[in-house]
């Protein structure tokens, strides 16, 4: 099991299946990152060359949010949904996931050195992170169940990873996760460094724009 489902979530296999059965309302933090450019990638890679790149992006990310208490949700292509505060929340589910967002910035950073090392082209990623309530529990069919967590929260921290694309930053973060992190007693910008407030964003799919904080890129 622990090949197919993160650390925590195996745990609660152990114990007792029935308590992954139950649907709950809860707030969690939500973390979406992606490669950015793969499509242009895989346009000059072999289909191998370009599973061993997913792989390795993939492991290195998972590893990370291990690393912080996450559970990885899925592997959506090119792309990675992670949450935290499942399947038992905790007071500092937002401070970690900051935290792992800013190590997943360094884990690609020193990726890219060795890439740089070897001829490759480096990889950029594109973060998004938002905090708020969620519907967790198991979706699917009896013989195809898939552990996860839905609503509004979901939708907004894919989408604010989507706001990435054409900025200089890699990191956009609600700031409702910024101000649940602050209420902890824990300032967001010592736990990612750079952070800053950005001006309100238009999400898609949303009426009202979001306030969001922006991870300034590295040199």
């Amino acid at each position: 099991m622990a090949r197919y489902f993160s650390p925590n979530i195996v745990g609660a296999l152990s114990n007792d299946l029935s308590d992954l059965d139950q649907s709950n309302t809860q707030h969690a933090a939500v973390l979406f990152a992606d490669m950015v450019g793969f499509t242009a990638i895989s346009e000059k890679s072999s289909p191998n060359e370009i599973m061993v790149l997913l792989r390795a992006f993939h492991s290195r990310l998972a590893k990370v949010t291990f690393q912080h208490g996450g559970t990885v949700d899925k592997y959506i292509g090119d792309s990675i949904m992670v949450h935290f505060g499942t399947p038992e929340p905790r007071d500092d589910d937002p401070v970690r996931a900051l935290a792992c967002a800013e190590a997943m910035i360094g884990e690609i950073e020193n990726w890219n050195k060795e890439r740089r090392a070897g001829g490759l082209e480096p990889i950029q990623i594109g973060i998004g992170l938002h905090y708020g309530e969620v519907v967790v529990g198991n979706t699917g069919h009896t013989r195809r169940l898939e552990y996860t967590v839905l609503g509004d929260t979901v939708n907004v921290a894919s989408r604010l990873e989507r706001l990435t694309r054409g900025t200089p930053s890699h990191v956009m973060v609600s700031n409702d996760l910024v101000s649940a992190v602050n209420s902890r007693r824990v300032d967001a910008t010592d736990v990612m460094p750079g952070l800053y407030p950005d001006t309100s964003r238009r999400v898609r799919g949303r009426t009202a724009p979001i306030a969001v904080w922006c991870r300034a890129a590295t040199t």
